[in-house]
């Protein structure tokens, strides 16, 4: 934010993490699915090339802390800029979609292959990204909507 003279009309920080085997029998070691192994999940928050958050935290730990931390720093100096927060699929969680719904971030999230392959087998539609919107308009009021047409 000190990089920048004045707020744009939006930021859209960039939620990422990646993983850290853990050797032996550390602190917080817990299994993680996708990675087969017990790794600290590293989490980054980005915008563009700028470093907002770097947190070192255990796999079982969500990014919702984190994400509050971040934007209430962003409002702190930004009160009225619209904050759209993009990650994968590794963040596509209850508890942090309902977080960014009540208070005012929007969000895009990406959906894993599996959710893609499902649609397309029996139907379910769109199922490229879920967007949530916010702001009052009719996507508000459907709560979260799939998007993108699978063909």
């Amino acid at each position: 934010m000190e990089a920048h003279r004045q707020a744009s009309q939006q930021i859209t920080p960039d939620v990422e993490a990646t993983d850290d085997p853990i050797h032996g029998n550390q602190e917080g070691r817990f299994f993680h699915g996708y990675y087969d192994s017990y790794p600290y999940l590293p989490l980054y928050i980005l915008c563009g090339w700028h470093l907002l958050l770097s947190k070192l935290r255990r796999a079982n730990i969500g990014a919702v802390e984190a994400v509050k931390r971040t934007v209430g720093q962003i409002r702190s100096n930004w009160p009225r800029i619209r904050i759209l927060l993009g990650a994968d699929s590794g963040f596509f969680r209850e508890t942090l979609m309902a977080w960014c719904e009540a208070n005012k971030v929007d969000y895009l999230f990406g959906l894993a292959r599996a959710m893609l392959v499902f649609a397309r087998r029996y139907g379910v539609g769109c199922a490229v990204f879920a967007i949530c919107r916010t702001r009052g308009d009719a996507a508000a009021k459907a709560g979260r909507r799939l998007g993108g047409v699978l063909n």
